[in-house]
């Protein structure tokens, strides 16, 4: 009957959408949503997207109820995987700006919710979504120009609140480096246009600086610690002037090491976190530039570092190598090379002499 009344349906349920009740504002749309099928679920959504641009009443209205389907109903937004990503992101970045703004705790709430679920979804097109929702949430909320002026209370809270979100994207997305790669990228582009709070940004900084240590740099000393190499291995292109006692005591980014950990490992659902060493490091830089108005101090010893590479003979005798050899040369070659462009756009800048010299030496 509600199939074959469609309309008349739609036009009752626009009708109470406009209560005040709560209850009532969510009754039609919430029980037609439940009791059809896939084709007028989506009409349903779009009925509501279609009141965003309605009056306070009846948008706060039409938000909570998105929030709620897509909380109770995991497949509601199946909308969001018909859009680009780009798409997505504008939908989700004029939900919480108009929430934010009106200032409605409830579907604040439950959009978070709707976030961190996707965050945890399996399926990669809605972990994407939630990465990107997340990072919406971190600009509309601890955007410089939202947080200038603010109660202090309410700023403590709003920075625990996205530290706490920080961290869930960064553990949501351990095992799925394209979403974690999405994610720093995000980040680093809204911070290089918008910026954020300043303690926010000094407290990923932070993170971000010692999580990249962890990660990405092995420390020449320990190099024996980890022999399983598809081909013989060295640190090369180390731009700082040591002696030869001194060379031994320091670091380089382990390329190697991460490659054989990805190729290793390709027949599962983890993959190697190598994917992720250049928007890493793209983030790392953004925030310090933006926090020390340009100045890479803090960071400047990585474009100095070595990086453990196979050795030049490998590629002497590249023709000689078995597939999985040549594979190993050719993406630890390929990684390099990433790794060095970005070296190169991040302290082009930068207006010390010796840096400048390393730039061109990498160069």
């Amino acid at each position: 009957v509600i199939k074959e009344n469609f309309d008349a349906v739609k036009i009752l349920c626009d009708l109470l959408l406009r209560s005040n009740e709560v209850e009532v504002s969510r009754f039609g749309f919430k029980y037609a949503f439940a009791s059809l099928g896939v084709f007028h679920q989506q009409e349903v959504i779009l009925c509501l997207l279609s009141h965003l641009g309605d009056n306070e009443c009846v948008r706060q209205s039409s938000l909570s109820l998105l929030s709620v389907l897509a909380y109770n109903y995991p497949g509601s937004l199946d909308i969001l995987e018909t859009l680009s990503l780009r798409e997505a992101k504008i939908l989700m970045d004029l939900l919480l700006l108009l929430v934010n703004s009106n200032q409605a705790e409830s579907s604040k709430d439950e959009l978070s919710i709707m976030i961190k679920k996707q965050l945890s979804h399996p399926d990669i097109k809605f972990k994407k979504l939630g990465v990107v929702g997340a990072v919406l949430t971190l600009k509309i909320t601890m955007g410089t120009s939202n947080s200038d002026g603010e109660d202090s209370s309410d700023m403590e809270t709003n920075l625990k609140e996205s530290e706490v979100l920080f961290n869930a994207v960064k553990e949501s997305t351990t095992n799925y480096p394209c979403s974690s790669a999405l994610f720093m990228d995000e980040l680093a582009t809204n911070i290089l246009k918008n910026g954020l709070n300043q303690r926010l940004e000094k407290w990923i900084s932070e993170k971000v600086i010692g999580d990249f240590e962890e990660t990405f740099i092995l420390d020449c000393e320990t190099e024996g610690q980890y022999d399983k190499y598809i081909c013989p291995v060295s640190f090369q292109w180390n731009l700082d002037d040591f002696t030869d006692s001194e060379k031994s005591k320091s670091i380089a980014v382990c390329i190697a090491k991460l490659v054989t950990e990805d190729l290793e490992h390709s027949d599962l659902d983890h993959s190697s976190r190598i994917v992720t060493v250049a928007p890493h490091f793209r983030l790392m830089r953004m925030v310090e530039s933006h926090l020390y108005a340009g100045d890479l101090g803090n960071i400047d010893a990585l474009l100095g570092c070595g990086v453990q590479m196979p050795t030049p003979e490998t590629y002497e005798e590249f023709s000689s190598l078995s597939d999985k050899e040549q594979t190993f040369a050719l993406t630890c070659l390929f990684y390099a090379i990433n790794w060095f462009r970005e070296l190169i756009n991040a302290f082009a800048t930068q207006k010390d002499k010796e840096l400048k010299r390393k730039v061109k030496c990498t160069l």
